[in-house]
């Protein structure tokens, strides 16, 4: 056989070479391509879930995914990538479990809802701290609004509001029924309202006891007290009233024959017209019990007599009132400041509350202190002194003798700082001998006239600047203050017209109506309008100053609020009947008893000094007594 050639061979096995080599890498090539495609796959999948918050479920995808390519750097990114969403949803709910165990419940209450949100059931793990967290953060906080629902009870409990404390209680053992704190606590409650019912129940009888015991009916009293011992074995007060129960039962012919005594003294001196010596007899007859209806029959009686004679006398007072006024306006008219001043004072002796008497006092002082202001009445012990000054110091002008005719009017100033006569005649013989000093003393009263002007006295301001210019009329400042007080005067003035008169009359004819209708607040109110029109309508100041007092009067005698009459009359008698029994229990040597009544008028007359020593002396003789028993 014929050998082929070496390069023969090659040619025919290059071939064979080539498809054993090229074959592996063209299947090789296939497989990369195949892996691609399922790693691409779990990839895309792992998004899915990662998009959706399942990392857990991202996480396999994507391992599966590095099984094929363990070195797939990707895929590492995303696990690595995943497990940080899972790490921190894991520092979260260490950090809910922190604030939870801090008590920071409201805080640790939103990381969880925060979580509760994009937490997916799938994160099997992490979901299952989650749902552990908020079975512990729930317990927690019913355990707080237990705990504040007794504190609020407690707090309300405190304060005695025992209805909104059994509440809160109530509500706590909803939560924990088991528990004992809100039990215990509502049975406190049950204890304190049973404690009330018996005190509540207690006051009720004790109340009534009084009620019996007051009106004399001493068998159901007893009952009443005997029930209140019952309930309360130490209480004082029950034995204090039962002693006295025993006392009255003891001594009730005793009694009923002082009873007997205050009556029949009363009748006696209501016969004998000493209404107030009898109005005290029966008032002591009802504090005892004795005969009670009849003796206010004769109470009622008394108080119509005494008030009978008080209308009267009212009437007379009334009546001298008025002349009092009409008498003072009349003689102050006719310029007798002083005899006007002592009717008008007269007259305030009888109502010292009469403002139309109060304002023609007022009148009258005013016109008194500026007639002495001016000059000294013939009435004062000084006038004939100051008479005899005023001629020597004119006659020492006249001779041009100034230095004399100063000490004559300076002597005069001494005895009255105010005499305008001696104050301008000092003041005249000043200019001819110190000129300085006269400017100072004018200069001096005009500021008091500008001090009065400000004070709103323009009358006394205008008649000091009248002085200023006797002495110096070219004294410019004064002339200017005149006009203005002129001027200011003359714009207050009231001009009184004819019309205004009128209608005065008609409403003092309107006011005599109603006084005659016994309508006195009616009368009052048109004579006070009339006055208002009219300041001087005489008969309307008269009338008015009548009906005032009558009003005052009648209140004062119980026509007017006879429910207040009665009240004072009722608050008399109970008094008293405290009173007479405090004594019949202190001489018969029951010290605490009188004491428990006497002290029952202090609680109504605080300031009673004879009662606080009645008391301090029955103190005395119940220590002196306890000592005995000892």
């Amino acid at each position: 056989m014929k050998k082929l050639p070496f390069f023969r061979i090659i040619l025919i096995f290059i071939p064979v070479l080539l498809f054993y080599l090229i074959t592996p890498a063209i299947f090789l090539e296939a497989s990369k391509s195949k892996q691609s495609e399922e790693i691409q796959k779990y990839i895309e999948e792992g998004q899915e879930l990662f998009d959706k918050g399942d990392y857990q479920g991202a996480i396999d995808k994507w391992a599966e995914a590095l099984k094929i390519d363990p070195w797939n750097e990707e895929v590492k990114g995303l696990i690595d990538k995943a497990l940080k969403k899972m790490s921190g949803y894991a520092d979260e709910l260490n950090r809910a479990l922190k604030l939870i165990n801090e008590g920071k419940l409201d805080e640790a209450s939103k990381v969880i809802e925060k979580l509760d949100k994009v937490v997916k059931p799938e994160n099997k793990d992490v979901y299952a701290i989650l749902k552990k967290s908020k079975e512990i953060l729930k317990e927690k906080q019913k355990e707080k609004k237990y705990m504040d629902l007794l504190k609020s009870g407690d707090e309300s409990l405190k304060k005695g509001e025992l209805e909104k404390a059994e509440e809160y209680y109530r509500s706590a053992m909803k939560l924990y029924p088991q528990r004992d704190d809100a039990k215990t606590r509502l049975a406190k409650i049950s204890r304190i309202k049973a404690e009330r019912e018996r005190q509540r129940t207690i006051l009720e009888l004790k109340k009534r006891g009084e009620e019996l015991f007051d009106n004399n009916e001493l068998e159901e009293a007893r009952k009443v007290w005997q029930k209140v011992l019952e309930l309360s074995p130490d209480d004082s007060e029950a034995k204090l009233f039962l002693s006295k129960i025993d006392f009255k039962q003891r001594e009730k012919e005793r009694l009923l024959a002082l009873g007997r005594s205050y009556f029949e003294t009363g009748v006696r001196l209501f016969k004998s017209k000493k209404y107030k010596e009898a109005l005290d007899q029966f008032e002591n007859a009802i504090a005892v019990n004795y005969n009670v209806q009849e003796a206010k029959n004769y109470i009622v009686k008394i108080n119509q007599i005494i008030a009978e004679i008080e209308r009267k006398r009212s009437e007379e007072q009334v009546a001298k009132i008025a002349e009092y006024l009409r008498e003072g306006i009349r003689l102050y008219n006719l310029n007798r400041f002083k005899d006007a001043l002592k009717v008008l004072n007269e007259g305030l002796k009888l109502d010292p509350e009469n403002d139309q008497i109060k304002e023609y006092i007022v009148r009258v002082s005013v016109a008194i202190k500026r007639q002495e202001e001016k000059r000294v009445p013939p009435t004062s012990p000084f006038y004939p002194l100051v008479e005899n000054l005023k001629r020597l110091g004119i006659q020492a002008y006249k001779n041009r003798n100034y230095g004399e005719s100063i000490k004559y009017w300076e002597e005069i100033l001494l005895i009255f700082p105010f005499n305008e006569d001696a104050r301008i005649n000092l003041t005249k013989t000043l200019k001819r001998t110190d000129p300085k000093l006269a400017s100072d003393i004018l200069k001096d009263m005009l500021n008091e006239a500008k001090d009065l002007l400000q004070r709103g006295k323009d009358r006394e301001a205008l008649a000091k600047v009248k002085t200023i210019l006797e002495v110096d009329p070219n004294f410019s400042e004064a002339r200017a203050l005149f006009k203005k007080l002129n001027e200011k005067l003359e714009s207050k003035k009231r001009i009184i017209t004819e019309e205004m008169k009128e209608k005065a009359k008609v409403l003092y004819d309107r006011g005599v109506e109603a006084y005659q209708k016994e309508e006195l607040e009616k009368a009052i109110s048109f004579w006070k309008e009339a006055l208002s029109l009219y300041p001087d309508y005489v008969d309307v100041r008269i009338a008015l100053a009548r009906a005032e007092t009558q009003w005052r009067n009648l209140k004062r005698i119980g026509k007017k609020g006879g429910t207040e009459s009665l009240k004072t009359e009722e608050i008399s008698i109970k008094i008293k009947k405290h009173y007479i029994d405090g004594l019949n229990y202190y001489m018969n040597g029951l010290y605490r008893e009188a004491i428990s009544e006497w002290e029952q008028i202090l609680k109504i007359r605080p300031d009673d000094e004879k009662i606080k020593q009645n008391i301090m002396k029955a103190k005395k003789r119940l220590e002196l007594q306890s000592g005995r028993v000892s």
